[in-house]
């Protein structure tokens, strides 16, 4: 369980669902069988954000609708925690930053509306603006707070010298605390197809040590790396490599290659699949880690919630990060 959120109103699962793509690249209808797999799973976390599908035509806001019309079609609002994001800067100018006040309040607005809730668990700062003081966003969600907007919030590709602001300044100030930080990881490689496009924060040894000290809660973004742990990829792997990957091609590297093929052995002995041990990996970190999980077929939402099943042994954990 995340620290400090005692109020949301389930236990959150160890285990996201991710639902940038559910409304758009993913139909009403499969994201909606995706949505009932992930819960009768035991699943209980959906993340999503305000940004999403923008990059598509008419897709912008497609995932929050859609996941508001499941939340009312089902009557699952009670039995769920909902995250999104807000924040984030125009996709044509990511220099220009948007956490002052009124942005963020419009988003808000948006993002409630189109969920079908008066209330967001856990809303993330999509974005940093870092030439915004940190006070003046916090001023801001203390305000989302304290009106019974937002329960509480975190912060998604931040540095780790701007959370420690913002953690100072919440103690300092006596504010509502960042709960939850969300990065990109995955046990394979970094990717580098977005880098020029939309920058955003992958775990690289400093932030890693920078979580064992602080010991503040994970999301993990890119968790399953589009895949290049699934089947295809075993089945590739098994063949030598040849050719490109057929999966996760992003994530591909020797680092990752050799990170499959232990995921593979490691599966064999465990009597489970490469993509649970990836997210098993992630599951056995010293500080917590809440994979988010996506896919559009419900079996392999299933597949990613066996993870939790998973028991590794530190040296299983050390011999999977070579």
């Amino acid at each position: 369980m995340l620290p400090e959120t005692s109020h949301f109103l389930v236990v959150p699962s160890r285990i996201v669902l991710g639902a940038a793509t559910f409304g758009s690249e993913i139909d009403r209808a499969t994201s909606f069988a995706v949505l009932d797999a992930y819960v009768e799973g035991g699943g209980n976390f959906i993340d999503t954000a305000h940004i999403y599908a923008a990059w598509l035509e008419d897709g912008w806001g497609a995932s929050e609708r859609t996941v508001g019309e499941w939340l009312k079609a089902h009557g699952a609002r009670g039995s769920v925690v909902i995250a999104t994001k807000g924040g984030h800067p125009p996709m044509d100018n990511m220099a220009n930053g948007r956490c002052d006040r009124a942005s963020l309040e419009q988003d808000l607005d948006d993002s409630l509306e189109r969920l079908g809730i008066d209330c967001v668990d856990l809303y993330w700062l999509h974005r940093d603006d870092p030439a915004r003081p940190v006070d003046e966003i916090l001023d801001a969600l203390a305000g989302f707070v304290r009106a019974g907007r937002i329960r509480a919030y975190g912060v998604s590709n931040w540095t780790s010298a701007r959370i420690d602001a913002a953690r100072a300044c919440a103690k300092a100030k006596g504010l509502p605390p960042v709960v939850a930080n969300q990065i990109g990881w995955a046990l394979a490689d970094h990717p580098t197809q977005y880098a020029e496009v939309s920058p955003m924060v992958y775990m690289d040894d400093a932030f890693f040590q920078w979580h064992i000290a602080s010991q503040l809660p994970l999301a993990a973004y890119s968790s399953q790396a589009t895949g290049y742990f699934g089947e295809t990829n075993a089945a590739w792997a098994q063949g030598g490599f040849q050719g490109p990957a057929p999966r996760g091609k992003g994530f591909d590297s020797p680092v990752g290659r050799k990170r499959l093929l232990t995921a593979i052995a490691l599966a064999r002995r465990k009597g489970c699949t490469p993509t649970q041990i990836a997210l098993a990996y992630l599951l056995h970190q010293p500080f917590h880690v809440s994979p988010i999980a996506s896919s559009s077929h419900p079996e392999r939402i299933r597949d990613a919630l066996g993870a939790t099943a998973v028991s590794l042994t530190a040296n299983e954990v050390a011999s999977l990060a070579q």
